[in-house]
């Protein structure tokens, strides 16, 4: 019969802020080298509600971290060369892993995680009622008005 062993717990990481800000709303996602992404929000001092990635290393010490225009929603996805990519309310970001913002995408609403086909293609859905593909470099490939929201994961087909 198998024995478990009590987990002990190995680190722990701290974000600052104001009150009860920073707030983490993703899921972590790991990188091959290790590296934990997880996103959330921090308050600005003139009270606008920014976007903060963390890169953390695997002993729990921050790698960077990196501010974007609006709170961080959706869980960081990355890609085969280890680019990071994740949305805010308004944007989908492509960012690297030494921290270099590489390109952001504009809709008026709030996007959902974003997948990754096969060839690269970012494929997103957004509170205004379109899905998205864009390619690796940030542009626009196709987008389709449905007149509903969009709030949940695009999911690449595995056949």
């Amino acid at each position: 019969m198998p024995t478990f062993e009590t987990p002990n717990l190995k680190w722990s990481f701290s974000v600052e802020g104001l009150f009860t800000l920073p707030l983490i709303f993703s899921r972590p996602a790991i990188g091959e080298d290790g590296t934990i992404y997880v996103g959330g929000a921090v308050m600005s001092t003139e009270n606008k509600d920014l976007g903060k990635l963390y890169a953390i290393n695997s002993n729990g010490t921050l790698r960077w971290s990196l501010e974007t225009d609006s709170a961080i929603i959706t869980t960081p996805i990355i890609a085969s060369d280890g680019n990071i990519y994740l949305s805010s309310h308004e944007k989908l970001y492509s960012i690297s892993p030494n921290r270099q913002l590489l390109w952001s995408f504009t809709t008026n609403e709030c996007f959902s995680s974003p997948a990754i086909g096969e060839d690269g293609t970012l494929y997103a859905g957004s509170f205004d009622g379109k899905p998205y593909a864009i390619n690796a470099n940030g542009n626009l490939r196709w987008s389709y008005g449905i007149g509903e929201e969009i709030p949940f994961k695009a999911v690449r087909s595995l056949l």
